[in-house]
C-alpha cells in the first residue's frame, strides 16, 4: 500500500455548513467549508494537506473542491471565488508532490440527461509560495450568460447531479425520450417466446457447429413438458413461428451510438418448417407432432473482417464470454416469417472470378494470468478475461516449435491449391499496464500506469519474436491487423505435412501472451460439408462457385442470414460493396449438424417486466435479476415499491434472460446488461439506482467447471472488477481509461441461491419495513477498527489508527456544526497484547460484541485479505456464527484489499459472508475488489461517510455516488483506487435523517455525584415513540505506541446515565440519580438524545455539552441503600417454564444457547463501563468481562439482557457464566450459574407419506411427524416431475390437512405418472438454538 505519515499538528476550521447563498436564473452562489485538512508528512518533507470530499483534478497531488453545476444552455458562465476564511500553512508543502498552476477550472459544459451542466473545481491552495495558503471558508459565483430561459423539469437523475437544483427543474431540454421508445419497438414487442437453443461447444478454434439444423417438434416438446409448459406451443400455425438470433460479434465494451442500446439487436433466422402432419406426409398447417424445424446457425467464434485491405483481411474472434450462440424461437401474428429459401434478387451480367482463401485457426485457452498486482513468484490467476496459450517472460528465450503448436488443421490443409499464396499469422494479446516492477527474481518489468491507454500499434510495437514456416524464417512483419495479429505472406505452404514455430524473445519489461496462430491459403473451392466462403475486399458482381447440386448458399450481410442464393451451372451470384461484410455459408442440404440444446422459456410472474423496451419512465429503481429468482426479486421490488418500507420508490424489475435476449441473442453478456441500463436511463429520468441481483465469477465460459452458475456477471478487464462499468452510460466514455461520469448508482446482491435471496429480503424488512424494523441509537454508532503496525510479521509503517482517527475528526467536526454527536467504539489492535500465535482474540471479542449491540456502520483500515481483516485475526468468515444482531444489521465497510472480491468464485469473500448471513451481519457492504492504496482509501471513506451521515433525505447509494463523483474525471489515481470499491448490496438503503425536533426543558451546566436529575422536554411531529436519553463524561485520550511514535487517540467518555424512555403526545420526561463515581473536574459532559419510533423513518437528535462535573451533591444524605442490585437468570425461550436459576446452579442449553438476565435495584444501577463498574457478563476462561449494552429493556432501576452462546465459540460442554452488577453507591452483586451446552436437535421429521398414493382425480393429502417440538419449525412440501423439474410448492403444510389436487404451479393438471416429493423443514433460530434444516423424500404416483 501507499501510505503518509500523519503529523502532529491539525488546523482547526470554523464550522459552516455547505449551503446555497442564491439561486437566481441569472446567478447561482453556494458556500462551502472546509472542516479537516488531515496534515500528512511526507517522506521527502514537508506536509501535504488532505481536506475531505476532495479530488485529484488530472491526476495531480493539488486537492480540489468540484461542484457539478445546472446550466440554462451551453454557453459558458463567469465564475468567480470569494474567500471569507484562509489559514497560512505553518510548514512547507511536499517538495516532491506535483502542483500545477493553481487556478479554478470550469470545464466546457456537457449535456447530460437533459440538462446543461459544468463541472466547477476550486483547488484548496489560494497561493503557491513557500508557505502556502488554503482556503477554510468560501463561495463559488456563478454569473450565467442567458438569464431567461423556459425548459422542462429533466427529472430526479439530472437533478441530483447539480447543486442548483431549483433552478435547473425548469431548464431542461427536450430529449425526444418518446423517439428513442419508438426505436426500440419492433416486432420483438409482440413474440411469445417458447425455447432457446444453443449451439457450440467449447472448442474455440474451429467453426465445425457452424451449419444446417433440423429440430423436430417433439424435441421443443419434451423441454417443455419438462417445465411444465408443453400448452404454449399447441396448436400454432406454421406462418407463425419465427427464430431469432444476433450477431456472433461480440458486444463493444462502450457505446458508440444510441443504436448500441436499443433492446432491439435480433434479426430473423431463415427457416423451414417441415410440415408432415406425424406420419401423413399433408401438410396440416399447424407446427406438431412429426414435424422438423429448419435453420442454419452458427457459434460464438468468426472470422471478422478487418478495414485494412489486405489479401488476407479476415481474422479470428471468439466471444469472452460464452462458448455457445443463442437462438429464440417464439410466435407472433405480426410481421412476416424469414423463409430459408430463395432470394428474390435480380440477374446479375458479367460476373467476375475472385480469388477464394480458405481460413484456419490454431488457439487454445490455457492460461489467465496478471501481473499489475503481481508479487514476488506469483501471479494472479482469477482476474479479466484474456485467455491464452503460452506465456513469456522478458527476460527470457521462449522457443515453441512445430510440435508444441502443432494442429492437424494447419498441418494439413485441406482442398490446397498448389502453386497458391499463403498467408499466417500469429497473435498475441496486447501488452498492458503495469504497476509494479519487481515481480520475481530477476525480474524488473517496465511500470506504467497508463500502458493500456496507448494506442493499439504502440501496445502491439514490443512484442519481440521470430518465426517460421516450413523451416524457411519469416521475413520482418508485413501487416498488423486488430485482434493482436501480425501478418505474414508466404509462398511455401504445402498440401500435408507444414511445420509453424515460434521463438519469443527478450523485450522492452513487458510479458507476452500468445493465443494462437491463423493459416489462409488458396484452395480448391470442394465442399465436404460446410464451408464458409469469405469474399474479401471485392466489390461488384461476383461467382461463388458450387459444385455440386445438393450445395446450398446461404448470404450473409454484417452478421445477419438474410436467405439463400440461386444455383445455376454450377455457381451463384452477387454483388458486393466495399460498405458491406457480406460473406457466404455453404452447406449440404439435408446434413445435419448435432449437439444443439434445447431450454424452455420459463413463463414471467406477474409483476415482472417481460417487454423490457416498455419501462415505465417513473422508474426510479431499477432490479435485475435472473429467472431463477423471480419469486424473491418480485417480492423485493414490490417491498421497495409500496407503503410498508421507510422510503417507498417506484421499482421496476427486469430478467437477466430477457436483457440477453434482444441484446446478445441470449449469450450471458455484461455489455447487453450496460446497454438496456443505458437505454432504461435514456427513457426514465428519475432512474438512479440498480440493484443487480445475484452473484458471478471472472470466469464468464467456465472453463474451470468447478465454479458456480454465474447469475449476474461482473466486468472484468485487465486486472480489475468493477461495477462502475454498469453505470457509465455516456456514448465514448468506459471505466478505467478516458474521461467519463457516473451516471447513476449500482450495487450488487451477491447471493447464489434463492434462500440466499429470500434470505435478504427478510433482512430488508428487519432493517427498515415500518412497524417492524429498529430504528434506534445504534444507528447513530459506529464502530472503528484498525490494524497495527504488523502486516503478518512485516513492520508496517501505514498509519491505520491515524486514519481512522482522521475520520472521526472529520465527522465529528460536521456533527457539531449540527448540533449533534456521533457515538463511536474503537478497536484498534495497537490496543490490545498478542497472544502465542501472534493473535489478538480479545480484540474480535469486542468487535464481535460490539457488531452484536449494533451499529451503523462497522469500519476498518488496515490490511486485509479477501476474507479476513488483519493478520491478528480480528475478522475471519467463522466468527460471523458468533453474531446475533438480527434488526441491527451493519453497513461494513472495509478500506482495505480484496475484502470485497465477489468474483472469485471458489471463495466468499468477508464481505459476502457477512451480507449473507441470516438474520444477522451486514444488510450492505463497501469493500475492495482487488489491491488498494492507503491514501485513497482513506480520502474515499471520508467523503462517503460525511455524505452519508450528514445528508438528509437520501439513501445511502446517494453518498456512494457523491464518494465516487459525480462530475466528470480523468484518469487519476484517485478514481484508478475508486472503481475497485464495489456496493454490496442495495443502493436504496435508509440512513437515519434528523427531520424531528427534539427540545429539552432543562440546561444543565453542571452534574453532581449522587445527585437526582429530572429530565423532560418535547418531540415534534411525533406523538408516540422512544427517545433514549444518554449522560455521559467529556471524551478521554489515551495513549497508544505504533512503534514509531506515540499516538493520542480520543475515546468515548464513560456513561453517567442512560435510559430510553416512553414518548406520548410528544412528551417525555424521567428521572434518575447519578453514580457515586465520575470523573470530578470534567468540563465537557454531555446529555445525549435520539427520538425514534418504529412507525416513523425520521429520528430526532439533541446534544447538551460542556457541562462540568463537580462535586457530591446533597442529595446524598437522602439515600440510605446498602442492598446490591437483585440478578435473575433464566432461558430465553418464551414459552420456557424454567424459573429463577439459583446461584451455582447448572442449566443444559441446546446449541446455539441464550440465557435471559434481569438486573433490578431499588436506588438506581450503575451503567459505567470501567472495570469493576456497571454490569458486565463473563465467561470464565473463555471470555473475559465485557459490558452487554444496548440492552433489550433499560430504566434506572432495571436492566434486561441477554447472552448468547453461540455454536462456533461454544462446543458441547459445561461452561461457567457470570454476572456483574454495581448500583450507584456501589453496592455489588454477582452471580454465577454453570451453562451445559449440548448438541443440537438431530432429527426433525418422521413418519412421512401420502394418502392415497396412487392417486386419483380427488388428489392426495400429506402426513408427516414434527419432531421440532416447541421451534415453530416451517414445513414446506416440494413436488417434482420424473425430469427432476420443480411443478408445486406448498408452503406451511400441516400433517393431516394439507392437500394437493394434482395441479401444477399455473393451474393445470400434471399428466399421469411417478413423481418425487420432499417434504423439507426449516426450525428457525432461536436464541438456544440454531437454525436447521431437515428434509425428507418419497414417491408419489399420479393415476386418473
Amino acid at each position: 500500500m501507499i501510505f503518509f505519515l500523519v503529523i502532529s499538528f491539525l488546523f482547526m476550521s470554523s464550522a459552516f455548513a455547505l449551503g446555497v447563498v442564491e439561486e437566481l436564473d441569472s446567478r447561482f452562489v453556494v458556500r462551502d467549508t472546509v472542516f479537516d485538512f488531515s496534515p500528512m508528512s511526507c517522506a521527502d518533507g514537508g506536509v501535504r494537506l488532505v481536506p475531505e470530499n476532495v479530488f485529484y483534478v488530472d491526476d495531480t497531488d493539488l486537492p480540489y473542491r468540484v461542484y457539478r453545476v445546472a446550466l440554462p444552455d451551453s454557453m459558458m458562465p463567469s465564475v468567480a471565488v470569494r474567500d471569507l476564511k484562509t489559514k497560512k500553512m505553518t510548514t512547507l508543502w511536499c517538495q516532491g508532490d506535483s502542483i500545477p498552476a493553481i487556478q479554478v477550472k470550469v470545464a466546457k459544459p456537457i449535456l447530460r440527461d437533459g440538462l446543461w451542466m459544468t463541472d466547477i473545481s476550486v483547488p484548496m491552495i489560494i497561493n503557491k509560495s513557500s508557505f502556502n495558503t488554503i482556503r477554510e471558508q468560501f463561495e463559488i459565483q456563478v454569473q450565467f450568460k442567458t438569464s431567461k430561459v423556459k425548459g422542462y423539469n429533466p427529472g430526479k437523475r439530472a437533478l441530483a447531479k447539480v447543486l442548483n437544483s431549483k433552478s435547473a427543474s425548469k431548464w431542461g431540454v427536450s430529449r425526444n425520450q418518446n423517439v428513442l421508445r419508438r426505436a426500440a419497438v419492433s416486432e420483438l414487442s409482440n413474440v411469445e417466446w417458447i425455447a432457446r437453443f444453443s449451439i457450440g461447444d467449447r472448442s474455440v478454434d474451429n467453426l465445425s457447429e457452424d451449419g444446417l439444423y433440423a429440430v423436430p417438434y417433439v424435441s421443443i416438446r419434451n423441454a417443455l413438458f419438462a417445465a411444465g409448459l408443453q400448452d404454449k406451443m399447441s396448436g400454432v400455425s406454421v406462418s407463425k413461428w419465427r427464430l431469432y438470433g444476433a450477431s456472433a460479434d461480440t458486444l463493444q465494451e462502450e457505446i458508440t451510438s444510441t443504436s448500441d442500446i436499443l433492446p432491439a439487436q435480433l434479426f430473423q433466422i431463415p427457416i423451414e418448417i417441415r410440415d408432415h402432419n406425424g406420419v401423413d406426409p399433408t401438410p396440416n398447417g399447424i407446427f406438431d407432432d412429426g414435424d422438423t424445424l429448419v435453420f442454419v446457425g452458427y457459434g460464438s467464434s468468426f472470422w471478422k473482417k478487418s478495414s485494412i485491405n489486405h489479401e488476407a483481411p479476415y481474422y479470428f474472434s471468439t466471444s469472452p464470454y460464452s462458448f455457445f450462440q443463442y437462438f429464440q424461437l417464439g410466435w407472433t401474428d405480426q410481421g412476416s416469417v424469414k423463409r430459408l429459401e430463395n432470394l428474390n434478387e435480380p440477374s446479375y451480367s458479367n460476373p467476375k472470378d475472385i480469388n477464394w482463401k480458405r481460413y484456419v485457426r490454431v488457439e487454445k485457452e490455457d492460461i489467465l494470468r496478471d501481473t499489475y498486482f503481481g508479487k514476488d513468484l506469483f501471479w494472479e490467476a482469477a482476474t479479466g478475461k484474456e485467455w491464452f496459450w503460452f506465456w513469456h517472460s522478458f527476460n527470457d528465450t521462449l522457443k515453441l516449435s512445430s510440435s508444441d503448436i502443432y494442429s492437424p488443421s494447419t498441418s494439413n490443409l485441406k482442398a490446397f491449391k498448389e502453386g497458391g499464396n499463403g498467408v499466417v499469422s500469429f497473435s498475441f494479446l496486447p501488452h498492458r499496464s503495469a504497476s509494479i516492477s519487481s515481480v520475481g527474481e530477476n525480474l524488473s518489468q517496465s511500470t506504467d500506469q497508463l500502458y493500456s491507454d496507448s494506442t493499439y500499434e504502440y501496445r502491439m510495437s514490443r512484442i519481440n519474436f521470430t518465426a517460421s514456416v516450413n523451416g524457411s524464417l519469416l521475413p520482418d512483419r508485413d501487416t498488423l491487423l486488430p485482434g493482436g495479429n501480425f501478418v505474414y505472406t508466404v509462398s511455401n505452404l504445402k498440401a500435408n505435412g507444414n511445420e509453424f514455430a515460434l521463438t519469443m524473445l527478450p523485450n522492452y519489461g513487458f510479458f507476452d501472451r500468445f493465443e494462437g496462430y491463423s493459416v489462409a491459403y488458396d484452395w480448391n473451392t470442394g465442399v465436404d460439408s460446410v464451408e464458409w466462403f469469405l469474399p474479401g475486399h471485392v466489390s461488384g458482381v461476383i461467382r461463388i462457385p458450387v459444385s455440386e447440386a445438393s450445395l446450398r448458399v446461404l448470404k450473409f450481410r454484417n452478421g445477419e442470414p438474410l436467405g439463400l442464393l440461386r444455383v445455376q451451372n454450377g455457381y451463384a451470384i452477387d454483388s458486393l460493396s466495399l460498405s458491406e461484410d457480406v460473406r457466404y455459408l455453404v452447406y449440404r442440404n439435408n446434413q445435419y449438424k448435432s449437439g444443439l440444446q434445447i431450454e424452455a422459456i420459463p413463463e414471467r410472474m406477474k409483476g415482472i417486466l417481460t417487454r423490457i423496451e416498455n419501462i415505465s419512465s417513473k422508474t426510479e429503481y431499477l432490479i435485475i435479476t435472473s429467472e431463477k429468482f423471480q419469486v424473491p426479486g418480485l417480492e423485493l421490488a414490490e417491498f421497495r415499491s409500496g407503503e410498508e418500507a421507510l422510503k417507498s420508490i417506484p421499482t421496476t424489475i427486469v430478467l437477466t434472460e430477457d436483457i440477453y435476449k434482444v441484446y446478445s441473442g441470449g449469450s450471458l453478456s455484461p455489455i447487453a446488461i450496460r446497454n438496456y441500463i443505458a437505454y432504461a436511463r435514456s427513457v426514465c429520468p428519475n432512474l438512479k439506482y440498480v440493484l443487480l441481483g445475484g452473484s458471478g465469477h471472472y470466469d464468464y465460459r467456465r472453463i474451470n467447471s468447478n465454479l458456480p452458475e454465474i447469475i449476474i456477471p461482473p466486468f472484468e478487464r485487465e486486472d480489475k472488477t468493477s461495477d462502475d462499468f454498469f453505470a457509465v452510460l455516456d456514448s465514448g466514455e468506459t471505466i478505467m481509461y478516458g474521461d467519463y461520469d457516473i451516471d447513476l448508482v449500482v450495487g450488487r446482491l451477491p447471493v447464489s441461491s434463492v434462500s440466499a435471496f429470500h434470505s435478504y429480503n427478510e433482512k430488508a424488512k428487519d432493517h427498515e419495513q415500518i412497524g417492524l424494523f429498529d430504528n434506534g441509537p445504534w444507528r447513530n454508532k459506529l464502530i472503528l477498527a484498525a490494524d497495527d503496525t504488523l502486516n503478518g510479521t512485516t513492520p508496517d509503517a501505514t498509519g491505520h489508527v491515524s486514519a481512522q482517527e482522521r475520520l472521526s475528526k472529520t465527522l465529528d467536526s460536521i456533527a457539531k456544526e449540527k448540533k449533534t454527536r456521533l457515538d463511536y467504539a474503537k478497536i484498534y489492535l495497537l490496543d490490545y497484547a498478542p497472544d502465542a500465535l501472534n493473535q489478538k482474540p480479545e480484540a474480535a471479542t469486542d468487535l464481535i460484541n460490539s457488531i452484536n449491540q449494533g451499529a451503523l456502520f462497522t469500519i476498518y483500515f488496515g490490511h486485509g485479505s479477501i476474507s479476513d481483516w488483519a493478520g491478528e485475526g480480528l475478522m475471519k468468515p467463522s466468527y460471523i456464527d458468533r453474531l446475533s444482531n438480527q434488526g441491527r444489521y451493519t453497513i461494513i465497510s472495509s478500506f482495505s484489499c480484496t475484502v470485497g472480491r465477489f468474483d472469485k468464485g471458489d471463495e466468499m469473500s468477508l464481505s459476502e459472508s457477512f451480507i449473507a448471513a441470516p438474520k444477522k451481519g451486514a444488510i450492505a457492504s463497501i469493500g475492495a475488489t482487488r489491491e488498494t492504496f492507503a491514501s485513497y482509501n482513506e480520502n474515499f471513506a471520508r467523503a462517503l461517510f460525511s455524505n452519508s451521515i450528514f445528508k438528509e433525505n437520501q439513501f445511502f447509494g446517494d453518498a456512494y455516488w457523491d464518494a465516487k463523483g459525480r462530475h466528470k474525471m480523468s484518469y487519476s489515481r484517485q478514481r484508478y483506487n475508486n472503481e475497485r470499491y464495489a456496493l454490496l448490496g442495495e443502493p436504496v438503503l435508509s440512513i437515519p435523517s434528523s427531520n424531528l425536533r427534539v427540545k429539552l426543558d432543562q440546561q444543565l451546566d453542571t452534574i453532581q455525584a449522587l445527585d437526582k436529575i429530572e429530565l423532560s422536554g418535547t418531540v415534534s411531529e411525533m406523538s408516540s415513540g422512544k427517545i433514549y436519553i444518554n449522560v455521559r463524561e467529556g471524551a478521554y485520550t489515551k495513549r497508544l505506541y505504533d512503534k514509531a511514535n506515540w499516538l493520542n487517540v480520543s475515546f468515548p467518555g464513560r456513561p453517567i446515565y442512560s435510559e430510553t424512555v416512553n414518548v406520548k403526545q410528544g412528551q417525555f420526561n424521567t428521572g434518575f440519580i447519578t453514580p457515586k463515581k465520575m470523573a470530578f473536574g470534567d468540563t465537557n459532559a454531555q446529555v445525549f438524545a435520539w427520538a425514534y419510533s418504529e412507525n416513523n423513518p425520521y429520528v430526532g437528535t439533541v446534544l447538551m455539552d460542556q457541562i462540568v462535573v463537580s462535586g457530591v451533591s446533597s442529595y446524598a444524605d437522602s439515600i440510605n441503600d446498602q442492598l446490591p442490585p437483585e440478578i435473575s437468570i433464566q432461558t430465553c425461550l418464551a414459552s420456557s417454564s424454567h424459573s429463577n436459576i439459583a446461584d451455582g446452579d447448572r442449566i443444559r442449553l441446546e446449541s446455539p444457547g441464550c440465557l435471559q438476565i434481569t438486573i433490578e435495584d431499588s436506588t438506581a444501577i450503575d451503567f459505567r463501563e470501567e472495570a469493576d463498574e456497571g454490569i458486565s457478563f463473563e465467561v470464565t476462561n473463555i471470555s473475559p468481562p465485557f459490558h452487554p449494552w444496548p440492552y433489550l429493556e433499560q430504566t434506572s432501576k432495571k436492566v434486561v439482557a441477554r447472552m448468547n452462546f453461540a455454536a462456533s465459540a461454544y462446543s458441547p460442554g459445561v461452561y461457567e457464566f457470570k454476572v456483574q452488577a454495581f448500583d450507584i453507591l456501589g453496592n455489588r452483586a454477582q452471580k454465577s450459574v454453570f451453562v451445559e451446552i449440548t448438541e443440537t436437535l438431530q432429527k426433525g421429521l418422521a413418519d412421512v407419506f401420502n394418502a392415497p398414493n396412487p392417486m386419483g382425480k380427488k388428489g392426495t393429502t400429506f402426513y408427516f411427524k414434527d419432531l421440532a417440538v416447541d421451534r415453530s419449525a416451517v414445513i414446506s412440501i416440494y413436488i417434482y416431475n420424473q425430469n427432476g423439474r420443480l411443478v408445486q410448492v406448498l408452503k406451511n403444510a400441516k400433517s393431516g390437512e394439507t392437500f394437493w389436487d394434482g395441479r401444477d404451479f399455473y393451474g393445470r393438471l400434471l399428466a399421469n405418472g411417478l413423481y418425487h416429493y420432499i417434504v423439507k423443514s426449516d426450525v428457525p433460530k432461536t436464541e438456544m438454538s440454531k437454525k436447521q434444516m431437515f428434509s425428507v423424500k418419497q414417491k408419489l404416483v399420479i393415476s386418473r
